[in-house]
Formats: structure tokens, C-alpha cells, sequence
């Protein structure tokens, strides 16, 4: 389908002037003429003065034919369209360079995922922005909803690995358990591993087998008690 903007002056076919236009009567006997009586047409004087776009259709089962739809009418409905889609949407931060943007694949070979991306261009009307993509694979048109802020808590967690600060310092609170800095920095090479980081990830693991059933059951417990476990069977 072909779209282009024309006023009404440039389509392919003349208006022929009132006082030109005759009609043949033609009675058997007699021929005569006279002048037609042309009433106003307000949809003819509109397209006259305003934009439209023709939409030409070809191949059609009717033969080719042309549709006339008034610019301010397409425009006006794009704008309910798009005021309907972003009803129950948050206003828009604003948004910087570089941000968490949840990609797409264009062959759909890996789940979608959030990486840091570089903000091209911004359309605030369509809530789109074109990104740089660091991969060939990925889309470069994404929806501004999927954009993702930094994490707040990131610098706690650079923070937590600091051994200069205080190692007592409670860093979270799970399962009963208080993880403590000089907790974590066992997790460091050449560091035994202390029973709450240990009882920590087991719990962890647990909660994820039980919350997500296509994974396999799994059950935990202490190490430590896995040699009275076997002896007694």
C-alpha cells in the first residue's frame, strides 16, 4: 500500500467548471442541452483546503482504487491510541546515557536480559529509544519501561568487601542467620569457610528449589552432621 500527502488539486483528475458542464437530453425525437443542477458538496469544498493522505490500494479484487483520510483525523487518532497505551504508565524520568536496559534477541536463541546499554535517541511520544547494541544479535528499538535503574544497593556491596572497615558490622539478616563482614570475607581464596556462610548458601538453595518447581528437590543440612547421617544410615 502506497501512502503520500496530496491536497486535492494534485490528484490525478480535473474538476470540470460549472458553467462548462451540459447535459444531452436525448427524447427519441429531440436533442437538446442544458446546465445540470449541482447541489454543494461540504465534503468536496473540505478536501479542497486541507491535507490528505491518499491511500492506493493495487491489485485488489475490485480493480485499483483510492481511499482519501484527512491528516488531522490520523493524527488525532494516534494520539488516543497512544494516551490508551500509556494510561496506567508512570511518568518518564529522565533518562540517562547509559542505562539497565532489558534486551531482546532478534533469533530469540537466549532469554531476555538486562545489560548495560547506550542510549541513542529517545522518543518521550512513543516511550521508545534506540540503544547501541554491544552485540550483534541484539534489537536496537526498546520500550522505555524496560529500562532498569542501577541498583541502590551496589556500593554496599563494595563496601561489604572492604576488610579496612568494621568487621563486626552486621551486613544482612536471613533465615535467622547474622552475616557479618568477617563472615563474607571467608568467602575470599585461600579463607575457610565459617558454619554460617556454609548454613547460608544450603538455605539459600533450599529456598530456591522449593519456590521454583522445575528445578529438582534438594534438601540441606549441616556438614557436620553428615558422618553420624551415614553411620546411622
Amino acid at each position: 500500500m502506497n501512502l503520500e500527502k496530496r491536497t486535492i488539486s494534485e490528484l490525478p483528475y480535473v474538476l470540470i467548471p460549472k458553467s462548462n458542464l451540459k447535459i444531452l437530453i436525448d427524447t427519441g425525437s429531440t436533442k437538446s442541452y442544458c446546465n445540470p443542477t449541482i447541489a454543494e458538496n461540504f465534503f468536496q469544498n473540505k478536501i479542497r483546503k486541507e491535507p490528505f493522505i491518499v491511500k492506493t490500494a493495487h491489485g485488489s479484487s475490485r480493480g485499483n482504487f483510492t481511499t482519501l483520510v484527512p491528516c488531522e483525523k490520523l493524527h488525532v487518532a494516534k494520539e488516543k491510541v497512544i494516551e490508551e497505551k500509556n494510561k496506567d504508565r508512570e511518568d518518564l524520568p529522565a533518562i540517562p546515557p547509559e542505562v539497565y536496559v532489558k534486551t531482546v534477541q532478534k533469533q530469540s536463541k537466549t532469554k531476555p536480559k538486562y545489560n548495560k546499554e547506550i542510549i541513542k535517541t529517545v522518543d518521550h511520544e512513543l516511550k521508545t529509544a534506540q540503544i547501541i547494541p554491544r552485540h550483534h544479535n541484539t534489537k536496537e528499538k526498546i520500550h522505555l519501561s524496560n529500562i532498569r535503574r542501577p541498583k541502590k544497593f551496589s556500593e554496599s556491596v563494595i563496601n561489604a568487601w572492604d576488610d579496612t572497615l568494621d568487621r563486626s558490622e552486621v551486613l544482612t539478616k536471613k533465615f535467622g542467620l547474622n552475616i557479618t563482614r568477617e563472615d563474607l570475607l571467608t568467602l575470599r581464596e585461600s579463607n575457610w569457610l565459617n558454619d554460617k556462610i556454609i548454613n547460608f548458601y544450603m538455605e539459600l538453595i533450599d529456598q530456591r528449589s522449593r519456590q521454583n518447581h522445575k528445578l529438582p528437590t534438594t534438601f540441606s543440612f549441616n556438614t557436620f552432621l553428615y558422618v553420624s547421617l551415614k553411620a546411622g544410615g
